[in-house]
């Protein structure tokens, strides 16, 4: 997946171009020096304080990122990537319960360790139109190891793609500086509360998805 943005970044030829490894490893060390600093700093930090703590030019920034909407949805293309990834890998898993907790487990992780970029994403991007896309893909990612889990008996059937952001949400919530591990205890403790054993209807209907 390819927004307009990470598109009008490459200029002109870039998609018949293969980008040196230098290139590449410029472009990586730009993302995740975004990710960075933009936790601590907030969307309005200066392009040249990315380009520092990633250790080149803001030339070499400006060749990758003309615009530094360019740079936050390349760092939020590169975050849906690794979660597809890891949602891709999860499917083949052979125990569906197993995929679905670990699929759960490794997107809180992630919510986790780039805490403070999806906070500042939330404040400004959340309804971009733009991002539609990477939301799309990531419900419906989500969908597929969900009902493989309910089909197999492992999840309660009234529990939907939207519920599951929720959990990991509440989850990631409860994670502090003095215990940083400590959303893999309560989302552990969610999961078991949505086996189907003794579950009971639940008292409202879920949510309508979120485009």
């Amino acid at each position: 997946m390819v927004s307009k943005h990470a598109q009008s970044a490459g200029g002109v030829g870039a998609a018949t171009r293969r980008p040196r490894a230098d290139a590449l490893r410029n472009r990586t060390r730009l993302i995740d020096a975004a990710v960075a600093v933009f936790a601590e700093h907030g969307l309005d930090v200066s392009v040249a304080r990315i380009a520092g703590r990633a250790g080149v030019g803001t030339a070499t920034l400006f060749r990758n990122f003309p615009t530094k909407d360019d740079l936050i949805y390349a760092v939020i293309e590169a975050r849906v990537s690794e979660l597809l990834q890891i949602a891709e890998r999860a499917l083949e898993v052979e125990d569906p319960a197993a995929a679905f907790e670990q699929f759960l487990f490794a997107v809180a992780d992630i919510q986790v360790r780039d805490r403070g970029f999806f906070e500042a994403i939330h404040s400004r991007l959340i309804d971009e139109p733009a991002l539609l896309e990477c939301k799309l893909d990531m419900t419906g990612a989500g969908e597929k190891i969900l009902k493989r889990a309910q089909n197999a008996g492992a999840v309660r059937k009234d529990v939907g793609a939207e519920d599951l952001r929720f959990i990991v949400s509440s989850a990631v919530s409860h994670d502090s500086a003095a215990h940083p591990d400590l959303h893999r205890r309560y989302l552990q403790i969610m999961l078991d509360g949505l086996r189907p054993e003794r579950a009971r209807p639940l008292p409202v209907a879920a949510p309508p998805a979120q485009g």
